[in-house]
């Protein structure tokens, strides 16, 4: 047939198999359409952003060569823990994603950036945040501890995806145009502290 083929055994073949898969994957193009949904990108501790466009949310991902990094889907206002798949395609740099992580423990970490970001009870007193917490309990435990000792409008909010709603809790204090000013000031403050902290990654 013409084949002038030559191999030494199994072993000599199944690693030229190798080279010849590596570079066929690396002849095709990403073919990914820039569907809508809901995107996350994490990067070491920090949040990037949440992005309505596939494509957007894959060049924020490329930004942060070496650093360790990882795009979630939300659906229904929950981030899905699964990331190995995004928007129906496999999360690998064959369909445009630049992720990086070690291992399924660092993943894990990343996941909990995310998951943090999208839900997060937050404490304010007049014009400052007084913490941050992962659940309602803890932030009214804060609350009433200040409560003792502060006379001013105090609330908790919670903060998802940059959106902040009031959250009733016992012993808050506050008039309707108190809390509104509180909420105003809440959304301005987690912009500028989002912002401050991507700036320091940019700088590592």
């Amino acid at each position: 047939m013409g084949f002038d083929r030559y191999w030494g055994d199994s072993e000599d073949i199944h690693r030229m198999y190798q080279i010849a898969e590596k570079w066929w994957e690396g002849t095709k193009k990403p073919n990914v359409n820039n569907k809508r949904g809901q995107f996350v990108v994490a990067v070491k501790n920090v949040v990037i952003g949440m992005y309505n466009r596939l494509l957007p949310a894959q060049r924020a991902l490329k930004i942060y060569q070496g650093e360790n990094r990882a795009m979630f889907e939300v659906k229904n206002g929950k981030v899905l823990r699964d990331a190995s798949k995004i928007a129906g395609y496999s999360q690998t740099k064959q369909y445009g994603f630049d992720k990086n992580w070690e291992d399924e423990a660092e993943l894990k970490r990343l996941y909990g950036v995310a998951k943090m970001w999208s839900k997060t009870f937050v404490v304010v007193e007049g014009k400052k945040l007084r913490g941050k917490f992962p659940n309602k309990r803890s932030a009214a435990k804060r609350l009433r501890a200040l409560a003792k000792k502060s006379k001013k409008p105090l609330s908790v909010f919670l903060v998802s995806f940059g959106h902040a709603s009031y959250v009733k809790v016992k012993g808050e204090r506050w008039k309707k145009r108190q809390r509104e000013a509180m909420r105003k000031t809440l959304k301005a403050r987690l912009k500028k502290w989002n912002a401050k902290r991507v700036k320091a990654l940019r700088r590592e």
